[in-house]
């Protein structure tokens, strides 16, 4: 009889266990998907706004000459398609033509400045304008993702590396 008893018991048991369970997850599952729903609106690209900065020039030292990083500027403005004004440009001056993307066009120019034998500084500015809504001309952007200045910069550096490796 006390082998009976005990086996009523274990299924009580394990009967109120499940009904505690199931009530559990009953909460737990609209307080999961509430939690998920939360965490994907978050990490969504749509929400997520790249840091911007006023469209000043940005300045970086190199540790290589300046017909080195000239020619790597250069290259760089030729990669992103780019093409050379070369009515402005001159050995210390890089300046290019503007480049028109839809209501978007942008212009680099680069001051190259020689600091010692092997040291070069870059000023590095970034036009960027969008077409008017209403009007025909353009307005100048006021900022610009920072990102967008230390890709070209970090673009400069590892075409520098190129062009030594090239000879030049």
């Amino acid at each position: 009889m006390d082998h009976l008893s005990t086996q009523n018991s274990r299924k009580t048991r394990v009967s109120s266990g499940t009904y505690n369970r199931s009530r559990r997850s009953k909460l737990s599952l609209p307080v999961l998907l509430l939690s998920l729903t939360v965490l994907l609106a978050n990490c969504t690209p749509m929400t997520q706004r790249q840091e911007t900065v006023p469209n000043r020039p940005e300045t970086r030292v190199y540790q290589s000459r300046l017909d080195i990083i000239r020619e790597a500027v250069k290259r760089v403005l030729d990669k992103k398609k780019f093409y050379l004004d070369e009515e402005q440009s001159n050995s210390l001056y890089i300046q290019s033509e503007w480049l028109v993307e839809g209501r978007y066009r942008s212009m680099v120019k680069a001051a190259l400045k020689p600091l010692e034998r092997n040291r070069t500084e870059v000023r590095l500015h970034i036009l960027v304008e969008k077409k008017g809504m209403f009007k025909d001309g353009w307005e100048p952007a006021d900022e610009i993702g920072i990102d967008v200045y230390r890709s070209f910069l970090d673009d400069v550096e590892m075409e520098g590396y190129r062009v030594l490796y090239d000879g030049a």
